[in-house]
């Protein structure tokens, strides 16, 4: 049986999500257009178990300045451990994008595993993004198969 291939993930994004695993906020928003519109929706369990409680509905920038104030204040409350492209759908002028990550509390050192659901528009060259939305959610904690 032939598996179809993925479609092959934007330069630009992979950079994205490269400076996000390696823990780099200027990395992340150095992958967008300065003018670039922003916005995500975190799932409140997310702010409450990272300490980022400040974060209240959605997120929103207009600017990579304000894209990068937004992955520096996260990225100072925890460390990215793994972020992996789980898929990929080309639209209209961008893409979607879902991935899994993992993360680990500066403060408490408890390990996190959420996903996001994203969806960008690239600038007509393809090298930079323009505008982003996306949500942001919380795993639930794996239990044991087995018990004492």
């Amino acid at each position: 049986m032939k598996i179809k291939p993925a479609r092959t993930v934007p330069g630009v994004v992979k950079r994205a999500f490269d400076a996000f695993r390696a823990n780099d906020p200027i990395g992340v928003a150095e992958a967008h257009e300065i003018d670039a519109q922003f916005a995500t929706h975190l799932d409140p369990a997310i702010a409450t178990a990272l300490k980022i409680e400040t974060i209240k509905g959605p997120v929103r920038a207009d600017c990579a300045i304000g894209i990068l104030r937004f992955y520096a204040y996260q990225l100072s409350h925890f460390k990215v451990d793994d972020t992996e492209i789980v898929s990929a759908t080309e639209r209209s002028k961008g893409i979607d994008v879902v991935s899994r990550w993992s993360v680990r509390s500066l403060e408490t050192g408890e390990i996190y595993e959420g996903f996001n659901k994203n969806r960008w528009l690239l600038d007509r060259s393809g090298r930079r993004l323009i505008a982003g939305e996306g949500y942001c959610g919380l795993l639930p904690a794996r239990s044991p198969l087995i018990t004492d």
